[in-house]
């Protein structure tokens, strides 16, 4: 069973709306993000 989390980046001043899926606790996939660096965010 897939959860999708909505998450702000709050990295750089652009503040990127992105959508992470996760499965069992993972994140399988990261939508949103206009950088790298919301990626890495959104992981941690």
């Amino acid at each position: 069973m897939s959860v999708q989390k909505n998450l702000t980046c709050i990295v750089c001043p652009v503040g990127c709306s992105m959508e992470v899926t996760l499965e069992e606790g993972k994140i399988v996939n990261i939508e949103g993000n206009t950088c790298k660096r919301g990626a890495e965010y959104a992981a941690s």
